[in-house]
């Protein structure tokens, strides 16, 4: 029972739900970042091919278990999972200019 005299329920807490990014291979995650170039190839390997397989590993805590994730995979991730609707305006735009080419997006600039 709780002070205000109704019985305690667990009804209005609620774990992690799944986060909405947008969906794409995680391949073109360079496109936006260059940064997630060097994480492609081991995502890959553990089956994460999608953005929504990144973010539900995430949320699944299953990524920790992967080698060669590290410290700044995860401020990578975390970056991407909590700005992802302005990563999907910058992939939309690239992605939209007819002047785009792969290569030169992830050449330094």
């Amino acid at each position: 029972m709780m002070k205000t005299g109704t019985e305690f329920t667990y009804d209005h807490y609620h774990s992690i739900r799944n986060i909405d990014v947008f969906n794409i291979p995680v391949e073109e995650l360079v496109v936006v970042n260059r940064d997630f170039k060097r994480y492609i190839r081991i995502l890959r390997e553990n089956n994460i091919c999608t953005t929504v397989d990144l973010a539900t590993a995430y949320i699944t805590c299953s990524l920790g278990s992967y080698t060669g994730l590290g410290k700044k995979f995860f401020l990578l991730l975390k970056d991407f999972l909590d700005h992802h609707v302005t990563y999907k305006e910058m992939y939309d735009k690239i992605k939209d200019n007819p002047n785009f080419k792969e290569d030169a997006a992830n050449e330094p600039t």
